[in-house]
């Protein structure tokens, strides 16, 4: 300890560059101090990463650059900030290094966001989901990549300009009117770019979805930030605007639970009462039968009665969403609602008339 006092005594008077030789040695521990301190929580970040990013597609190697010029840049910004205190700074140097530490803290924060919130959401793409979700995901991300990274560099750049004194409201303005002149000329364009985010976000529907979009039915088979893609039964590409998918009525038959058989069959209002029931019985417990069938909403009823027919409603929901079974479940109904009409001596209202609706059951 008394060494360390005799060396202090005979450096204290000593002086270097206008400053004394024992400032400068403060200014060196400082620094020594700051290389080991960022040395270890540079490697405690990359190590923190790799195990994040392990078991994604992402490659820890892609942040090792970043992660160590974000690093230099703290160091320099603290050293600059050390010489100011140590060395007693002042006048236009000490407004120099001052400015000089705050931009480049200024950018040392601006490269975190511009390279950690994009890997941030990297894993959210990479989390479990389906293939479809995944694409989804990913075009959205894609999306928020450039808006972080353009937020990122008009930050970076306004909170330097305004470190080193330059009057930022001016240029504010300036875009904010350049800006308004931009969506007025492209209204169309904005609108669906922000309705692609739209529907990248509330996700309506997925690709590979068979849904109907107004008048336009038929399997999604892309979604991008200006529109998203159909494909009709007819084969045909139909490419719906994103404003026009946000503001028509969505039906997704793909979310289904269940389908519906809906038939009406007309008898002749001359079928005696006895008959009519009878049939209406036969049909019920045909019904009941199937190995289909969900018979808790099941209706087997007169729904309508006119001079020459009465119609008899058959109502009852599928436990499946094939569409080939439900097409065959429907000629199954109707060759035995006409074996029973001829057991019963029961005839077809004349002329003979009938339809067949499906009712979509969304997904509670």
């Amino acid at each position: 300890m008394a060494f360390l006092e005799s060396i202090k005594d005979q450096v204290v008077g000593q002086q270097f560059l206008n400053r004394s030789v024992w400032a400068w040695i403060q200014v060196g521990v400082y620094i020594i101090l700051l290389i080991i301190a960022f040395k270890l929580l540079s490697h405690l970040v990359k190590m923190g990463l790799q195990k994040k990013l392990i078991h994604s597609e992402g490659n820890v190697e892609k942040l090792n650059r970043p992660i160590t010029i974000i690093v230099v840049l703290f160091f320099f910004a603290a050293v600059f900030s050390i010489l100011i205190d140590t060395l007693e700074v002042t006048g236009k140097k000490e407004l120099f290094l001052s400015r000089l530490s705050q931009s480049l803290t200024i950018l040392a924060i601006a490269l975190i966001f511009y390279y950690v919130l994009p890997a941030i959401l990297q894993l959210w793409v990479q989390q479990p989901k389906t293939p479809k979700i995944k694409i989804q995901n990913r075009t959205l991300a894609n999306f928020l990549y450039l808006l972080i990274k353009l937020l990122v560099i008009l930050f970076a750049i306004f909170a330097v300009l305004s470190a080193w004194g330059v009057q930022v409201s001016g240029l504010l303005a300036g875009i904010g009117i350049g800006g308004l002149a931009i969506s007025l000329a492209a209204q169309d364009t904005l609108s669906n770019f922000i309705s692609g985010v739209t529907v990248l976000g509330d996700q309506p529907f997925e690709i590979g979805d068979f849904v109907k979009v107004g008048e336009v039915e038929g399997t999604v088979e892309s979604i991008g930030l200006r529109s998203t893609k159909i494909r009709t039964l007819d084969t045909q590409l139909v490419i719906l605007p994103n404003n026009k998918v946000v503001n028509d009525i969505v039906t997704n038959y793909s979310e289904m639970t269940m389908r519906r058989i809906n038939l009406d069959i007309p008898i002749s209002v001359e079928t005696p009462a006895d008959q009519t029931d009878n049939f209406i019985k036969k049909i019920y417990a045909w019904i009941e039968l199937r190995e289909l069938s969900v018979t808790k909403d099941m209706r087997v009823r007169i729904n309508q009665v006119d001079a020459i027919r009465q119609n008899i409603l058959i109502q009852y929901y599928l436990n499946t969403t094939n569409f080939e079974l439900y097409m065959n479940e429907q000629e199954d109904v109707l060759l035995a609602a006409r074996k029973f009409m001829t057991e019963l001596d029961i005839k077809p209202a004349n002329p003979l008339s009938s339809s067949v609706a499906e009712t979509v059951v969304s997904k509670t």
